[in-house]
């Protein structure tokens, strides 16, 4: 099987219930030989609850069960040693689950040899063995990998759903949830990282400064650029997090776009009288051209490029771009809409 998602829509979760469903100890046994002697007449359009209290499913949900197999990448890679050590292991008997299972995450990260590798085993798969493939996308596996799997699409997460969880666990209100349920785009994990890693607090630190570019008084100019390239150098002190922070500037540029058509779609809706003091003056195109100058300063910084350096081009453009005369009077709620602290 090939379950595609984005990450945080329940994919694993998924493959587990399957395997703690099918090897629960409380419900009967489904025969796969057509042809096998049956002792009890079963329904197997029924659906039966996991019991979750049971040796197995016990077992499965810890992690610990021998016959629940685990392969994921290690450095972002899965080489074909773990899949040829998988074809051994799967030529012989399970220890005592019913039906065995495997479980490939981010199955994408195969090697061209790996894939080839598993194909076997998917052209002729044990008896009592699942395969679950988890990708992102089926266009990222080979096509002869595909064509062996029943593919089922997980759709991201509905926002209020990731609200709500977020707001229960999290201990934050309601609104402020459903802005972090927005910006994590279906992904109910993105949602619990964003919050775990005091992201709010950086958006509302990182969006302060970007309106500070919104200025054309020479007698501030100097102090505007010193601001971005403290602004820049603080960036860059994170690299593990520069990519959650580059996507809040992608957020508020996003939502500088969208303002005047669809007010409603606005990502960042706390933010929306500071963002007015900005869209009234700068064209919509602006706020584009900055978008996709962003999409290539990522491609940059994956392809090596020094991230302070970069970044300080990037925003000093930007300041020029968005600047307007009398613009900085016109900021008058800087730091004010800050709820969260950096």
């Amino acid at each position: 099987m090939l379950f595609t998602g984005i990450d945080g829509v329940g994919r694993y979760r998924a493959a587990i219930r399957f395997a703690m469903a099918l090897n629960c100890a409380n419900r009967p046994e489904i025969p796969l030989d057509p042809d096998a002697q049956r002792t009890e007449t079963i329904d197997t359009t029924a659906s039966w609850p996991v019991c979750e209290t049971c040796h197995a499913c016990k077992k499965i949900h810890a992690g610990e069960h021998p016959d629940i197999l685990h392969i994921k990448p290690a450095v972002n890679v899965i080489k074909i040693a773990p899949i040829r050590s998988l074809r051994d292991t799967l030529a012989l008997k399970p220890f005592e689950a019913r039906y065995r299972f495997v479980i490939v995450e981010s199955a994408q990260a195969m090697t061209i040899p790996a894939a080839n590798a598993l194909l076997k085993v998917l052209e002729e798969p044990p008896m009592r063995t699942t395969l679950i493939l988890m990708a992102n996308k089926s266009s990222d596996l080979l096509p002869t990998i595909t064509s062996r799997c029943q593919h089922l699409r997980f759709p991201p997460l509905p926002e209020k759903q990731i609200a709500h969880s977020v707001a229960a666990t999290a201990g934050i209100d309601f609104e402020t949830a459903q802005i972090v349920a927005t910006i994590a785009s279906g992904s109910n994990q993105a949602a619990q990282e964003i919050v775990s890693a005091n992201w709010l607090g950086q958006r509302d630190w990182l969006i302060d400064e970007l309106m500070q570019m919104h200025t054309g008084e020479a007698s501030v100019k100097n102090g505007v650029i010193r601001r971005i390239l403290a602004t820049a150098d603080k960036l860059a002190q994170h690299p593990k997090k520069l990519a959650n922070l580059i996507g809040i500037i992608k957020s508020w540029l996003r939502d500088l776009a969208v303002l005047p058509l669809t007010p409603a779609r606005v990502i960042n809706q706390d933010k929306l009288d500071q963002m007015e003091t900005i869209t009234s003056s700068v064209p919509t195109r602006t706020f584009i051209s900055g978008f996709e100058a962003l999409e290539k300063l990522e491609k940059q910084i994956r392809a090596n490029a020094n991230p302070r350096l970069a970044l300080e081009t990037y925003l000093i453009k930007l300041s020029k771009d968005i600047s307007t005369p009398g613009g900085y009077e016109s900021v008058k709620f800087y730091g004010e809409n800050r709820r969260h602290s950096v």
